[in-house]
């Protein structure tokens, strides 16, 4: 580093952050960390150090969206209670957050699991039941508010539960198409699936090939995209797929077309819009 590099980063702003964060200057060359004056342990964690840099310069709402789902990993080394929200509103779908301290409990909004789809998109949200070479998918297509627009299942044989996955994404993303629903942001439970599914380099589970050919033939073309999400995020489709597998029976039901979904998915699609109604309910008491 020369004295050009040395000088830029003398007066970086967020090295001034850093600095005013973690200790003050008492006297020449003497230093305390502010930790001792009674400040509270999560002015230690860079993402607070970063957050409070942003909010004094009046560039936090940019940088929320700017960036929002952009990061691969994130390492949280503050080990008093704070929230992870934030945290988890900048990671990409298949991101990683690393915990280093350890606080009492680790708790954030179930609406990061399962978030609402960008304006004026849908979602649609798959998962399939796979056992003794017989599957069965199914797909749920909800609207940005979360009101369901279709149901679907099938039944089909394959060799593995991987391959089942595969199969439904690909069979669902045929169902979108042949409807005429453009703007579709797809989330899966099965993490392998969506890593090859984006992996650029191509795949080797061959078993599924020809699926995941497809489906990539589906996101260039039709310009969607898949995520992963955790299985408890969305209960209805792998709800509805068990239902289809263990009664051996398929069903398309459309919204539009008067159809009625079974009482027990009604409850599961209920209980996913309270779940993600509650954290804007308490934005708006705060």
């Amino acid at each position: 580093m020369d004295d050009h590099d040395m000088e830029k980063v003398l007066h970086d702003p967020a090295v001034d952050a850093v600095y005013d964060c973690k200790s003050e200057v008492i006297g020449p060359g003497s230093f305390r960390f502010k930790a001792e004056i009674g400040m509270h342990a999560t002015d230690f964690n860079g993402v607070e150090v970063v957050r409070n840099h942003l909010s004094r310069t009046g560039r936090d709402e940019c940088a929320k969206q700017s960036l929002a789902k952009s990061f691969d990993f994130i390492i949280d080394t503050a080990s008093g209670d704070h929230p992870f929200d934030p945290c988890m509103a900048l990671l990409k779908t298949v991101g990683f957050l690393v915990l280093v301290g350890f606080p009492r409990e680790v708790k954030f909004s179930p609406s990061n699991l399962n978030p609402a789809p960008k304006q004026d998109w849908d979602k649609g949200n798959t998962d399939a039941a796979f056992m003794d070479g017989l599957a069965a998918g199914a797909v749920i297509f909800r609207d940005g508010l979360g009101n369901w627009i279709a149901l679907h299942s099938f039944l089909f044989e394959c060799k593995s539960a991987f391959e089942a996955e595969a199969i439904t994404l690909e069979w669902a993303m045929k169902k979108a198409k042949e409807a005429g629903w453009l703007n579709i942001e797809w989330s899966v439970d099965a993490l392998q699936v969506v890593k090859e599914v984006n992996d650029e380099q191509g795949s080797w589970q061959w078993d599924s090939f020809h699926s995941l050919v497809n489906i990539k033939k589906f996101l260039q073309e039709e310009g969607w995209s898949v995520g992963w999400e955790a299985r408890e995020a969305d209960e209805v489709a792998h709800a509805s797929a068990l239902f289809s597998r263990t009664k051996n029976v398929s069903f398309c039901i459309v919204k539009s077309c008067g159809g009625s979904i079974p009482s027990f998915v009604e409850n599961l699609i209920v209980r996913d819009r309270i779940r993600l109604a509650a954290p804007m309910l308490s934005a708006a008491r705060c």
